[in-house]
C-alpha cells in the first residue's frame, strides 16, 4: 500500500496542486513592498508602466541607473502592467516547477518518489535564507526563483547527457536552447556564474572520463550563456553599484565574510553532503551519482564565494548557492532509498524533517497573514487620506517576526518622506509624501 502510494500518478499530482494552492495563497497574502513600487514606473521617464513599447527603453535606463540583471528585472516590469493576481498564479506555477525540476535532476533514472516532493518543500521552507524575499516578494521573486528555474532548466540536457547519454535531438531544439543559454546567463550574477561552470565540469566529465564525442551545441551553448553572463557586467551601473574594490585587503575582508555566513546558513547542510557522501563512497555507489552530487557541491560553492567580488552581501544573495547545495543533497538522498541497508533510516530521517517542519509552517502562515492585514490597512488608511483630501499620508510601520514575512528584514518606510522607497509608494498611490507614523 505504501509503496504504490509513493508512486502514484495521483497521489503526485495532489501534492503538487496542494503547494500550488498554498502559494498562491501566500502570494495574494503578499502585496507589492519596497522595490515593487519603484519597478511600477518606467527608469526612463518615470511614467506609469502601461504599454509593452516603454519596456526596451525602461530596461536601457535600468542599466545606467540600476544594475546589468535585465533579464529579471524586464519580467518584473511586465508583470507591473499586468494585473496582480496573474503574476500570483505564474509565480506559483514557477515555484512548482522549481520543485519538478529539484526532483527531476536529484532522482537520476529512479522513478519519483512521492515522499520527496513533501521533502524537498520542506527544505527550502526550513533552510532557504531569507525565504519571502525569494519566493513571494514580487522582485525578489523574479529575481531570486525564477533564475533557478532559468538555471536549472540549461543545466538539464547537460546533466541528462552525462547520466543518460540523452542529446537535444531536433536542430531546432538546439536553437531554442542557445538563445535559453544566452538567457540563463544574463540572468544573475551568482546562479548564471555557477551553472556556466557546473556546466563546462559536465562536459569536460563527459569528455575526459566517458569518452563522448564533443557535440557542436555544447560549445555554442556554453558561448552564449557566457555571452549573456558578460552583458550584466557591460550595464555601466553594474560597476558603479555592484563590484567590490580589487585590493587584496577588501576581497579577504569579504572571503571571510562570505566564509563566516556560509558555515551559519548551509553548515547543517553541508554535513549533511559530506555524511551522504562518505557513505556512498564506502557503499561504492554509481561512480556518476557521486560525480553529478559533487558537481552542485561545487557550484553551490562557485555561486556562493563569487560574491566576494561584490560591493556587499545580502542574504538572498545565497539563494542559488542554497539551490545547488539542496540538489546535492537530494541526489545523494534519493540514491540511498534504493539501498535497503539504509533505506529505513534515510525514510526515517526525512520523515522527520517534515515533521520538524510543521511548527515552522504554522508560524510563518501567521505572519504571513499579519504582515498582509498590516500592509492592507495601511494601503487604505492612504486612499482614505486620499480621498479626503490629506495627500501627506503617515503610516505605521510593518512589524513580522519571521523570514516567511515579505517585511521581514526590510526598511518597510524611510524616516525621511523624500527618499526612496516612500516616494515610490507616494507615486503609486497619487499622494503627495508617505511618512513615518510616530503616535
Amino acid at each position: 500500500m505504501i509503496t504504490k502510494l509513493n508512486s502514484s500518478g495521483k497521489v503526485r499530482l495532489s501534492l503538487y496542486a496542494l503547494i500550488f494552492a498554498v502559494m498562491l495563497l501566500f502570494n495574494v497574502l503578499s502585496p507589492y513592498i519596497m522595490d515593487d513600487y519603484k519597478y511600477l514606473f518606467s527608469f526612463a521617464d518615470d511614467t506609469r508602466m502601461e504599454h509593452l513599447s516603454q519596456l526596451i527603453p525602461s530596461i536601457a535606463a535600468h542599466a545606467h541607473h540600476m544594475n546589468g540583471r535585465l533579464v529579471a528585472h524586464a519580467w518584473v516590469q511586465l508583470f507591473a502592467m499586468l494585473p496582480m493576481w496573474l503574476f500570483d498564479v505564474v509565480n506559483s506555477l514557477v515555484f512548482v516547477l522549481q520543485l519538478m525540476l529539484f526532483d527531476r535532476i536529484s532522482r537520476g533514472s529512479r522513478k519519483t518518489s512521492n515522499l520527496m516532493i513533501p521533502v524537498t518543500f520542506c527544505l527550502i521552507w526550513l533552510f532557504e535564507p531569507v525565504y519571502a524575499q525569494a519566493n513571494l516578494w514580487q522582485d525578489g521573486a523574479c529575481n531570486y526563483l525564477w533564475s533557478i528555474v532559468f538555471c536549472l532548466i540549461f543545466l538539464l540536457p547537460f546533466v541528462e547527457d552525462f547520466m543518460f547519454d540523452r542529446s537535444i535531438k531536433p536542430f531546432g531544439m538546439q536553437i531554442a536552447f542557445v538563445v535559453w543559454a544566452f538567457f540563463a546567463g544574463a540572468y544573475t550574477e551568482t546562479l548564471s556564474a555557477a551553472s556556466i561552470f557546473m556546466a563546462g565540469v559536465l562536459v569536460l566529465v563527459m569528455l575526459v572520463y566517458q569518452k563522448k564525442k564533443m557535440r557542436p551545441y555544447w560549445v555554442i551553448s556554453l558561448a552564449a550563456a557566457f555571452a549573456g553572463y558578460i552583458s550584466i557586467y557591460l550595464a555601466p551601473a553594474q560597476w558603479v553599484e555592484k563590484a567590490a574594490e580589487m585590493h587584496p585587503r577588501i576581497l579577504f575582508s569579504n572571503l571571510v565574510n562570505i566564509t563566516n555566513i556560509f558555515r551559519s546558513e548551509f553548515g547543517l547542510l553541508t554535513c549533511v553532503f559530506v555524511v551522504l557522501l562518505v557513505i556512498h563512497i564506502l557503499e561504492k555507489t554509481d561512480v556518476k551519482t557521486l560525480i553529478l552530487a559533487s558537481t552542485f557541491f561545487l557550484g553551490a560553492l562557485a555561486a556562493h564565494y563569487i560574491m566576494m567580488f561584490a560591493g556587499y552581501y545580502t542574504p538572498r544573495s545565497s539563494i542559488g548557492a542554497f539551490a545547488l547545495l539542496a540538489i546535492s543533497d537530494l541526489i545523494l538522498m534519493y540514491a540511498l532509498l534504493d539501498n535497503l541497508k539504509h533505506r529505513v533510516l534515510v525514510a526515517s530521517a526525512l520523515t522527520i524533517l517534515v515533521l520538524a517542519t510543521v511548527p515552522a509552517f504554522l508560524a510563518g502562515t501567521l505572519d504571513i497573514m499579519m504582515t498582509s492585514i498590516q500592509l492592507r490597512q495601511n494601503e487604505a488608511r492612504i486612499v482614505e487620506c486620499r480621498e479626503n483630501g490629506i495627500l501627506n499620508v503617515e503610516l505605521p510601520l510593518i512589524e513580522s517576526s519571521t523570514k516567511y514575512s515579505i517585511a521581514n528584514g526590510r526598511k518597510y518606510l524611510d524616516e525621511d518622506p523624500s527618499v526612496w522607497p516612500n516616494y515610490s509608494m507616494a507615486d503609486y498611490y497619487g499622494v503627495e509624501t508617505i511618512s513615518i507614523a510616530h503616535d
